[in-house]
């Protein structure tokens, strides 16, 4: 596929990678670094999930020392789907690149939220914050996981935070017909087929735990 298409940036989760809620396997993570450097394309790794984790995972940005990595965090997941802060590591020539490009294309800047949120990091409140959610999310997930296999379905595996838990219920190899009936039950799921490549029927369902 990459001779194919030669895409000029892969965009990756290698932390509670969504849909699946699991984390890149270090040789997964120096293979993707070798596919980079042979067939020249930029590797955007969104952590956006980053603070979920009690234990920090390797980066494939410190691995390859932003060289060919982006790499993008932010607190929409973690304090307020409506706050939209972001941040990014990337080689300094890049970094002036995309400064400029964020200037020509937003209005305005969130200087107010801004301000809100370096309080919140400064004062160590957002670090206290996040050892109350990761509890919260864990205690939520294990419970989520104990009730989809009580009733038999696949969990394809226990996810150690995030909000995502990836299952299917054996026998049913279309999950969309899963999701239709989860509609009539108030049950919101996303069909598997939206995470394949050319959106091809799929057993597995993607849910979400409630934090």
């Amino acid at each position: 596929m990459l001779k194919q298409h030669q895409p000029k940036l892969f965009f990756l989760n290698t932390v509670f990678q969504n849909p699946t809620a699991t984390n890149i396997e270090p040789q997964v993570a120096f293979k993707l670094l070798q596919l980079a450097t042979q067939h020249g394309f930029t590797i955007v790794e969104d952590d956006i999930y980053a603070d979920f984790q009690t234990v920090p995972t390797q980066w494939l940005a410190s691995l390859d020392q932003l060289d060919r990595v982006i790499y993008v965090g932010g607190l929409p997941k973690t304090l307020s789907s409506s706050l939209r802060i972001g941040y990014l590591a990337a080689n300094r020539e890049l970094v002036k690149n995309l400064v400029d490009v964020k200037v020509l294309m937003s209005l305005g800047d969130t200087r107010f939220a801004e301000s809100g949120a370096a309080s919140l990091l400064e004062r160590g409140t957002y670090r206290k914050y996040l050892e109350r959610l990761r509890k919260r999310v864990r205690d939520s997930l294990s419970s989520a996981v104990q009730t989809l296999e009580g009733y038999g379905w696949d969990v394809f595996d226990e996810p150690s935070g995030g909000n995502f838990v990836w299952a299917k219920v054996p026998g049913i190899e279309d999950s969309a017909v899963l999701v239709e009936e989860a509609v009539k039950f108030g049950v919101t799921l996303a069909t598997g087929s939206y995470y394949r490549p050319n959106g091809e029927a799929c057993p597995w369902v993607r849910g979400l735990a409630p934090a």
